[in-house]
């Protein structure tokens, strides 16, 4: 792997080197960085990385526990996540919602008494940021009278590119721009930028801070935690199933479903493909998810934003957002932020006569991608669209087996595609939700469920891998093409 300077001058060259037959790294040969020597437990988790002088303990559920010569210990909760981050002397405490969403982040230095909350991540859909402090917590305190306040400048927030990659974190400061005496735009206080290499090490000519709290945001590529102590700044990271080295584009542990992928190398990252990874979460209709058209008007009407009554101008925002993704640290690739919400709705599956089995997760999703690629001047938005649909469908062999290539889910891609670029009007004086209804029964010719001729063999649940594949836009089980 070879990475250079803006000026073209060398910053890595590194010459990777296995074990005989194996995908495990025995040695690399780096000018950049240290070239190193690896060992392995019996299982595949790296154990020791001699260039930079340090040895790797794992706990039961391939967990790093340690990393000795680093000075760094690791403890976790019973579903995985992680709840203590020893380094030296300080400690750092996870405190996680109940779907495991990190609520606060408590310091403790052995050097000093009490415990301090530091970090309270900000959400919206997702997270969008992080509010500072340097909060000490008080056991018993029996007066207690609050006063409101707002110190300026403790917030900030990251600014994601289409991947999730924190690009830009600014604060919640702005400053005024202007002749003397006069105002014409704000600007926001930046604090970090950076961009980054294919799989995540930072370019150092496009990346700078710009404050002290800055140089402590934990958070950079693919939106993962940063752990700086083991390679240095943004050359290592932590999630749910991997500790990763970016430097190298490699994890330290086995894939966990490496036996269900042997023809991947068990160490390689996204597939060994950064940049495309998207998955709806298409799986095939079953029972409990199945309604009608207008089960999923009224779905939209009671959404909790209300999104069904939208009009004009805020249903054609709404739309262009609905393909909006993020990056999923959990499975490691782009997710959509917006239409997970229907995924384990009644209403989600819908029959009809000319599109068969609709799933409204895809279908929405692909109405907003052809919608933003109308507006951004695509001549062919729907074609554009169905084309990320069957990328999305490749990629889903590797990534979500259970889904790939479900008979539904190219064709309602095809139909949401076609409804965002063609038929959505935000002049129109219909809703949002009547609008899409409207599509569904005069266009596609919703009809009862019970007409589908799979009807009675639809399962209950969500089986292993998809009961009929369709690798086309075909839509089945319709009259033509039962």
């Amino acid at each position: 792997m070879r990475r250079n300077f803006s000026n073209a001058s060398p910053m890595h060259d590194i010459a990777y080197i296995y074990s005989n037959n194996s995908n495990r790294l025995d040695t690399i040969t780096a000018d950049g960085i240290k070239s190193s020597k690896y060992g392995y437990d019996r299982i595949g988790n790296l154990t020791r990385d001699g260039g930079e002088g340090f040895d790797v303990s794992w706990t039961a559920f391939n967990k790093v526990k340690s990393v000795t010569g680093r000075n760094l210990t690791f403890a976790y909760s019973p579903l995985g996540q992680r709840q203590i981050k020893r380094s030296g002397t300080v400690s750092e405490y996870y405190i996680h919602d109940a779907v495991g969403n990190v609520l606060a982040v408590y310091r403790h230095d052995l050097r000093q008494e009490g415990f301090y909350v530091t970090e309270r991540p900000i959400y919206g859909s997702s997270r969008i940021g992080i509010l500072s402090s340097n909060l000490r917590t008080i056991p018993f305190m029996p007066f207690y009278s609050w006063r409101h306040s707002r110190a300026m400048g403790q917030r900030s927030y990251e600014l994601t590119d289409h991947l999730g990659n924190v690009a830009t974190v600014i604060s919640d400061r702005k400053f005024a721009v202007g002749p003397t005496g006069f105002v014409v735009y704000y600007i926001p206080e930046i604090r970090s930028y950076t961009d980054y290499y294919s799989f995540g090490f930072p370019i150092e000519e496009r990346t700078g801070v710009g404050g002290v709290r800055t140089r402590g945001y934990r958070y950079g590529f693919g939106g993962q935690e940063k752990d700086n102590e083991i390679y240095g700044d943004g050359a290592s990271y932590t999630a749910e199933f991997w500790q990763y080295d970016a430097r190298l584009g490699r994890r330290w542990n086995v894939e966990p479903l490496a036996s269900e992928f042997p023809w991947v190398s068990t160490y390689a990252t996204f597939n060994n493909n950064p940049i495309n990874f998207i998955d709806p979460d298409g799986r095939e209709p079953i029972r409990p998810h199945v309604g009608t058209s207008e089960t999923f008007r009224t779905l939209l009407n009671n959404s909790p934003r209300g999104v069904g009554h939208y009009t004009g101008q805020q249903a054609a925002n709404y739309l262009r957002n609905l393909g909006n993704t993020e990056f999923s640290r959990k499975q490691m690739r782009p997710l959509p932020t917006e239409t997970g919400y229907f995924n384990d709705k009644e209403g989600r599956y819908i029959y009809t006569e000319n599109g068969g089995w609709i799933d409204m997760s895809h279908f929405m999703f692909y109405a907003g991608r052809a919608y933003d690629y109308k507006l951004s001047g695509e001549k062919n938005p729907i074609g554009k669209a169905v084309q990320d649909g069957y990328r999305q469908e490749m990629t889903d062999r590797f990534a979500a087996p259970h889904s790939a290539y479900s008979y539904e889910d190219l064709p309602s891609n095809k139909f949401g595609a076609e409804f965002g670029a063609k038929y959505f009007d935000p002049n129109s004086k219909q809703t949002f939700g009547e609008q899409v209804e409207n599509y569904l029964n005069n266009i596609l010719k919703a009809t009862d469920p019970t007409n589908a001729p799979n009807y009675n063999n639809l399962p209950n649940d969500y089986p292993d891998k998809p009961t009929r594949i369709n690798k086309t836009t075909t839509p089945v089980y319709i009259k033509d093409n039962p």
